[in-house]
């Protein structure tokens, strides 16, 4: 969403928060995305993190890296 804020709006807060959400910048102050691994987890609950990791998660986090990367 904040990419695609950023695509619509031309503003690099957006392009930024697009990335950092994945690495604790979001409601929680989780990361999302496994250092250690390159791994993503699904999503976040109303309780902390889903600690699934699927292919689409990886994806997203791509697109938000691609996306910050394309605005350098």
């Amino acid at each position: 969403a904040y990419a695609e804020l950023y695509r619509c709006l031309g503003d690099t807060e957006h392009e930024r928060l697009a990335l950092d959400w994945f690495h604790g910048r979001n409601f929680h102050g989780l990361p999302i995305y496994d250092l250690e691994t390159g791994g993503c987890y699904d999503s976040l609950t109303a309780d902390g993190i889903n600690r699934n990791m699927g292919a689409e998660s990886v994806l997203s986090y791509l697109l938000a890296v691609t996306a910050r990367r394309a605005g350098e």
